[in-house]
């Protein structure tokens, strides 16, 4: 399985090269490439400023070429976020777009010619969460995979997890130890998202409707190493 990763911003740079004033390099894309290289999924991967038909014409052109395309970046509902706007210009048809999960809100997909386009929202912490809960498995499930999920394994949480919004499912990262009889789950401060997840060895969910999970609680942790 072959997929484009489509990164959109003017601010955005290929990473490798110089880095002008004012630019930041697209290190989504790095981390994208990496977990599909992880699961065998070839990519190629490019930056598209923000202007809406350069973005629209980017889509189509890599929508001929790949199985599937993955946009990064573009997907709130800002000023300059075109990308969901253009694929319904070229036809897309919407299966969804902003889901009831933090962080990564803005997710979507949709078919455009009969293959699947996903919209990543481009902060850090939203693009991963995004990717690691709906792309990825999209992407397993269509290169064959029979368990189209990451790995999964039962612990018992080091102390309390509360959620910031009873209507959403939130993602927790943090590190994974053995303990006596069960893995121990240490949830990741969050001081800074980008740091919690950059250590990270497993994501917890406190699932739509609960405010909080006890400590001790058995939970299952979806395993990130």
């Amino acid at each position: 399985m072959k997929a484009e990763i489509l990164a959109t911003g003017d601010e955005l740079v290929l990473p490798g090269g110089p880095l002008p004033d004012g630019k930041l390099y697209a290190s989504n894309l790095e981390m994208l490439k990496a977990w599909c290289r992880r699961y065998g999924v070839q990519t190629t991967f490019s930056v598209s400023i923000d202007k809406p038909d350069i973005i629209a014409d980017n889509i189509a052109a890599a929508i001929q070429t790949h199985d599937a395309v993955i946009t990064s970046g573009g997907a709130w509902s800002g000023d300059r976020d075109f990308v969901a706007e253009k694929l319904n210009s070229l036809g897309w048809k919407k299966v969804f777009h902003w889901i009831r999960i933090g962080p990564g809100k803005p997710v979507g997909l949709g078919m455009l010619h009969d293959k699947p386009v996903f919209l990543l929202p481009g902060g850090p912490p939203s693009n991963f969460t995004a990717f690691i809960q709906i792309v990825l498995p999209g992407l397993l499930k269509l290169s064959g995979y029979h368990r189209p999920s990451l790995p999964v394994m039962p612990v018992k949480l080091s102390r309390p997890l509360t959620g910031r919004h009873i209507d959403w499912t939130e993602f927790v990262y943090g590190t994974v130890a053995q303990g006596d009889a069960v893995a121990i789950f240490k949830p990741l401060e969050l001081t800074s998202r980008i740091k919690s997840i950059a250590r990270a060895e497993g994501v917890v969910a406190i699932p739509e409707g609960v405010t909080s999970i006890p400590a001790d609680a058995m939970v299952t942790a979806q395993l990130l190493v």
